[in-house]
Order: C-alpha cells, then sequence, then structure tokens
C-alpha cells in the first residue's frame, strides 16, 4: 500500500511537471524560455535602431526664428525605411513647462511652424537626412526614408508581428534609446489589449493601443516593442506615451495598424508611378 502511494504520488508529480513544460503553440509567449540563443539575438535588435534627431523652426511673435530639437528612436527595416513615432518628427507647437504656486504649466512659446529637418544619427555621430513618405498624427505613425542604407545601423533582422494575437501577460522588450543614451533594453508584460481613459483623451482611436508594463522616459517614442513567438522575436508595436514620469506603465501602437499604413503607403506609390 505504501509503495502504491508513492508511485502515485511521483506519478502526479511527472504529469505535474509535463503540463508546466513550455510546448510551441504557434502563440506569442509568456516568457523567453523558447528562445534558442544562438538563432535569437537581443544585440541584432539594439543595432537596427539609432536616434532620431528632429529640427524645427519656429517664428516668435515678433519675428525671430527660434530653433527647437526633438530626440526620439527609429527603427531601420528593409528598403532604407524607418518607423518611429509621428510626434518625433512633426512638432507643431514649441512649449515649455513653467514652474508655478499650483504646480507645472505648459505655456506654448510659438505654433508658427516654419519648417523642419529630421536625421537619423550614426553611432558616431554622423546625421542620416531622412525624407517622410506618410506621417499619420492621427495614428502617431510615421514611416520615413534614408537615401541609403547606413552600415553602422543594421537592418532590423526579424519579422512584423500581428498585434491581434496579443494576449494579458505576454511578455514582451522595449529596445529604446532613453534620455538619447545609448540603446537599451527592457521587460514587461502586456497589461491591456487596448488604451485606457486617459489614452482615450489624447489618442484618437485607442483600439489601435496596447498597454505593457515597461516605463518610457524621454527618447523613447517610436521604440520597437518586441514580443516572442514560440521563440522567435517579433515587432508587435511601436512605443508611443507613458502614463507619467513616475509610472511603469506605458502603451504602444499596434504594428498591425502600422502595417496598414505601410500597404496605403505601397498603393498609393504604386497608382503615382502607373
Amino acid at each position: 500500500m505504501k509503495r502504491l502511494k508513492i508511485t502515485m504520488f511521483l506519478l502526479i508529480l511527472f504529469l505535474t511537471a509535463c503540463s508546466s513544460v513550455p510546448v510551441r503553440d504557434g502563440l506569442y509567449d509568456f516568457g523567453a524560455f523558447l528562445v534558442d540563443g544562438r538563432r535569437m539575438d537581443l544585440s541584432q535588435i539594439i543595432e537596427s535602431v539609432g536616434e532620431i534627431n528632429t529640427e524645427t523652426r519656429f517664428k516668435s511673435e515678433n519675428g525671430e526664428i527660434i530653433r527647437h530639437e526633438n530626440h526620439g528612436t527609429g527603427l531601420v527595416l528593409p528598403g532604407n525605411l524607418v518607423f518611429t513615432a509621428a510626434h518625433v518628427v512633426m512638432v507643431n507647437k514649441f512649449t515649455q513647462n513653467v514652474f508655478t504656486p499650483i504646480g507645472i504649466a505648459t505655456v506654448v512659446i510659438s505654433d508658427q511652424r516654419v519648417d523642419s529637418e529630421s536625421f537619423l544619427v550614426e553611432p558616431d555621430g554622423n546625421r542620416i537626412p531622412l525624407t517622410p513618405l506618410l506621417i499619420s498624427s492621427a495614428d502617431d505613425v510615421a514611416i520615413l526614408s534614408m537615401p541609403f542604407q547606413t552600415e553602422k545601423i543594421r537592418v532590423f533582422p526579424y519579422g512584423l508581428g500581428n498585434s491581434d494575437d496579443l494576449r494579458i501577460g505576454n511578455m514582451v522588450y522595449v529596445v529604446g534609446r532613453p534620455m538619447n543614451q545609448e540603446a537599451n533594453v527592457r521587460e514587461g508584460i502586456v497589461s491591456g489589449l487596448k488604451g485606457n481613459a486617459l489614452t482615450r483623451e489624447i489618442y484618437e482611436n485607442p483600439d489601435n493601443l496596447f498597454m505593457f508594463t515597461s516605463g518610457l522616459v524621454s527618447g523613447d517614442s517610436g521604440s520597437p516593442i518586441i514580443a516572442m513567438r514560440d521563440g522567435k522575436y517579433e515587432i508587435v508595436g511601436i512605443a508611443q506615451g507613458v502614463i507619467s514620469t513616475e509610472s511603469q506603465f506605458g502603451w504602444g501602437i499596434r504594428i498591425n495598424r502600422v502595417k496598414e499604413l505601410m500597404r496605403s503607403l505601397k498603393m498609393h506609390s504604386a497608382k503615382r508611378h502607373s
């Protein structure tokens, strides 16, 4: 009888262990346990992101030209393309935060935008001019082109994912350039499949967003959000914003919306050349 109980206990223990073994199910993973480090390498993603620097000129009330610089992160893709958030390359107002007795107030210095230039900054500081192909302020997505393929920032080596397949708890990485420093990788999980009440106030279509628990800081806008499907890296979004600077909850733009904009851009380009 005692031997039977021991056998049953070991059998239950074995079955429990087997049920917890990660399996390849075609879905996004809840951890990095299926990642084969020999084929999947985060450092290759780090090498495919670069700083985007946008210089915008505004005209003040007295006619003086004011220069404003904006920084973010861009992802280099095949075809000399660069993805980022639209607000990284399109600044319509020059504002400054002012401390007041009741808190911080944002003051508009000028809303008379003259022109702007955007650059992809290589690791050695060399700047490659970027040409906007599509800027959707409503979606906060920008697709830009480079005049040539730089050898100092590699092309993103993995695939574009399907953000409709994301589930609460899926593990994600944000690969960005926080505070305009060297590229940095942070991990988190998908915490919401749509935007929250705050994003609904500032974003036209919160259904194109998802929430994740990896805090974003200045310079992270436009960073790729990476998930793992059966251990393979895929980009599932573009980092857009954070609830507050103290918060660990950020949100990203679903990659499916970006792919829709890419298809629209290709169709428009094909009609123009037909």
